[in-house]
């Protein structure tokens, strides 16, 4: 996945996954490739006005969780 270096996904943070997903959108970054540790995080960065762009992908998936109810 090519994408410009300061568009990040959005991990789970401490949350154990029973899917072995990384990020809320699934791509893989193994150890390489930074992304925000969190949903808070990812937060804190947009409302500090940081640089960072959460993967459009991840902000999907976290919204269409969030409408379903879903509980990280």
């Amino acid at each position: 996945m090519s994408r410009p270096e300061y568009v990040h996904c959005v991990g789970f943070g401490d949350a154990i996954r029973t899917d072995n997903k990384k990020t809320w959108c699934g791509f893989d970054h193994g150890l390489i490739e930074p992304f925000f540790k969190d949903i808070d995080h990812a937060a804190l960065n947009g409302e500090n006005q940081g640089r960072l762009i959460v993967c459009p992908e991840c902000l999907s998936a976290i919204i269409e969780a969030l409408n379903n109810g879903y509980n990280t």
